[in-house]
């Protein structure tokens, strides 16, 4: 089996919830980060130093691969919007098929409903922007009011990834990140979902963070041993790794 992850900062790893290491290289021949994150249109646009920064650190799709004993390919981009990471998955997995590999396991850690594409003109081209540009912080509590219409267009991306994936008939596990569906049961095309391949069958809870709450008994995630910036630290990526683990002996 080939393990493929992908997700924002939740999955790639951030900082200072991780040691960054602009030296960092591949050292282990069972761990790689997939070429340009799976944004194959733009491959001279990340140089080794943006892929492997956090390679060393034990993030939860490193940490699951070992413990999984597999070989294993992290797309995981930090502040990727859920229909840029459904594009760069399906460009992975059509990367890893090229290379022969067969058997593929894909894991998505979702990031925020919230969190949407936009794009900036530069260089006489219309490139997607990562970090948002001012005017989309400025209509935020507009675009909150939306959410209902935001969640529709993040179940768009879900099936069609789900679809992908039945196609190439490459099984998959979905979670959330840190945030959740609020409308999913008042959504016309939620009886689409295979809720079976969502962690505890369920689209309506922030696993990965409610988890980590859970196990450490934390109502927030301020700074502290856990967390940092609001991001998982080393000790809660591993933690929910083998928390994952051990969901995957139960399929």
């Amino acid at each position: 089996m080939i393990l493929l992850t992908n997700g924002d900062s939740w999955t790639q790893g951030d900082n200072p919830a991780q040691t960054i290491n602009w030296e960092a290289t591949k050292n282990l021949d069972w761990y790689d980060i997939v070429p340009s994150f799976g944004d194959m249109q733009y491959p001279k646009a990340y140089q080794s130093r943006q892929i492997y920064k956090f390679y060393n650190s034990p993030v939860w799709p490193k940490s699951l691969g070992k413990r999984l004993g597999v070989e294993t390919w992290n797309a995981g981009r930090n502040g990727d919007d859920n229909t840029t990471i459904t594009f760069r998955t399906i460009n992975s997995v059509e990367w890893l098929l090229s290379q022969g590999k067969k058997d593929i396991f894909v894991i998505i850690g979702w990031s925020s409903k919230l969190r949407l594409p936009a794009y900036i003109h530069k260089d006489d081209e219309l490139k997607l922007a990562q970090n948002r540009p001012t005017f989309i912080s400025d209509y935020a509590d507009k675009i909150y009011k939306l959410e209902k219409r935001i969640e529709e267009t993040f179940l768009h991306s879900i099936l069609t990834l789900q679809n992908y994936l039945n196609l190439k008939k490459i099984n998959f596990l979905f979670f959330n990140s840190f945030d959740k569906f609020d409308y999913f049961d008042k959504l016309y095309l939620n009886k689409l979902v295979d809720k079976s391949k969502w962690v505890n069958c369920s689209l309506t809870q922030s696993h990965f963070k409610e988890y980590i709450f859970q196990k450490y008994d934390l109502s927030d995630w301020s700074d502290s041993e856990y967390f940092a910036t609001s991001h998982p630290k080393d000790i809660a990526h591993q933690a929910w790794a083998k928390y994952l683990y051990n969901y995957i002996q139960t399929l």
